[in-house]
């Protein structure tokens, strides 16, 4: 359901310009240090007449990364064209490198938890370089650990920056991939994901300067890694610019990586949490002379069902669908007729906390049996019977219905105030069982 987030790396996809050229077969030192002597020299082959001294000398000036920045500089306002040229391809690749002279440290609140319990991973950041070194954060406000503890709209942010370049594992060296909530329609949320993809974030951070982006909950919030199962997780940050030269890819030049840190689930999720499946179970079984109809929660984090029964949105729908051969009647669940909107509780929109089950329906098979016409027609063999339920209500709905309901006077507050996020919505079947309607 969830694929990574997409536009939180600027690709490096300026071409330099041996692209599409014969590889030169001096590679250069990947070692980032250099002496200024050495860079002046560097910068100085980007106009030598030999291809292989200026294609080596690219190369080299961009593994030295920053630290060469103000000769490159100086060189891209220079007379000589292939110098100027050369040098402000490679400053272009140096000001989208991430973490270049970038100590990163991953630090766990807890070694232990509970599938349900929230770890807390900060990242902190130093700068050991002489330069500026740029970082994919909002720094202003991650490094302030108070400013982190309100918002979770902002928390859902900080886990968008960094769970791009966060590798988290399973003991066996699977993935676990970031998961993010469908939130439905909003407004807020909607921009600042666009914002994300227009501008990623970036912060200059001074030579010697210190910061921390503490993700206060990396397996509970909106945005999250889903610890689930009995393990020992590892987490660690790694980037590897996306260079179009061989050399410097193969070389994974510029590559930035921190120390693992490990998590380890003592307590894992019920069987019953979905770890690839539908959100939601629905369920039919026979308890003496009724049947009855369950809703299983099965996300790993608290959802509203929408127990206002009628016949369309805001309203859910449930029917028992009753099914022998090639006859088919399907039955509502609940009377509901003459429902309006003024009719919605909001208080009708019950937590259902993770694993739990809230029961839907239930009703005397007797009943029902009246309820699809078989008093005249003895039934022959079992009918297959089942529950549908369909719930539509959501912010999603309520956006499309906006115009609806501001000029309905008698709409309650619950319609009128934003809907919880965190609602099951959708189509949901049981598996049918087999009922006799036999006297």
């Amino acid at each position: 359901m969830l694929h990574r987030y997409a536009g939180l790396i600027v690709a490096l996809v300026t071409l330099l310009t041996w692209v599409g050229q014969p590889v030169s077969a001096q590679q250069p030192e990947i070692r980032a240090p250099a002496s200024p002597d050495e860079i002046a020299s560097l910068v100085a082959d980007l106009s030598d007449p030999s291809f292989e001294k200026r294609t080596y000398a690219t190369r080299r000036l961009c593994a030295i990364g920053p630290a060469a920045r103000t000769q490159l500089e100086a060189a891209a306002q220079g007379e000589s064209f292939e110098a100027a040229r050369r040098a402000r391809q490679v400053l272009e690749q140096i000001d989208q490198l991430l973490f270049a002279g970038v100590k990163v440290q991953l630090e766990v609140d807890r070694p232990e938890i509970r599938w349900d319990e929230p770890a807390i991973l900060s990242i902190h950041l130093y700068n050991e370089s002489l330069w500026p070194a740029t970082v994919p954060f909002v720094l202003q406000r991650a490094a302030s650990s108070e400013a982190n503890s309100g918002e979770e709209l902002a928390l859902l942010g900080d886990f968008i920056d960094a769970a791009e370049f966060l590798r988290v594992q399973d003991s066996k060296g699977r993935a676990v991939e970031p998961w993010i909530d469908d939130l439905g329609v909003d407004t807020t949320l909607s921009e600042m994901l666009a914002e994300k993809v227009r501008t990623p974030p970036r912060t200059s951070l001074a030579p010697g300067e210190r910061a921390t982006v503490r993700l206060d909950s990396i397996n509970r919030s909106w945005g999250r890694f889903r610890l689930l199962d009995r393990e020992a997780y590892s987490i660690r940050l790694s980037y590897v610019p996306e260079w179009n030269d061989p050399i410097l890819d193969e070389a994974m030049v510029g590559r930035a990586k921190s120390n693992e840190v490990a998590v380890m689930v003592t307590t894992p999720a019920p069987p019953v949490i979905s770890r690839n499946g539908p959100e939601a179970l629905l369920e039919v079984s026979q308890e003496g002379a009724e049947l009855v109809a369950r809703l299983t929660n099965r996300r790993d984090v608290p959802m509203r069902v929408n127990m206002n029964l009628g016949a369309a949105a805001p309203f859910a729908q449930v029917t028992w669908v009753c099914v022998q051969a090639d006859r088919s009647r399907d039955v509502p669940a609940a009377d509901a007729r003459g429902a309006t909107w003024k009719n919605f509780a909001a208080e009708s929109l019950v937590v259902l906390e993770p694993g739990r089950a809230v029961e839907l329906a239930r009703t005397d098979v007797a009943k029902l049996r009246a309820s699809i016409g078989l008093h005249a027609d003895p039934p022959v063999g079992p009918w297959n019977v089942s529950l549908g339920y369909m719930n539509f209500c959501s912010r999603a709905w309520q956006s499309r219905e906006r115009k609806n309901l501001e000029r309905n006077e008698g709409i309650p507050e619950g319609l009128r105030n934003p809907l919880p996020r965190r609602i099951i919505t959708g189509r949901y079947s049981s598996e049918p069982i087999a009922v006799q309607f036999q006297d």
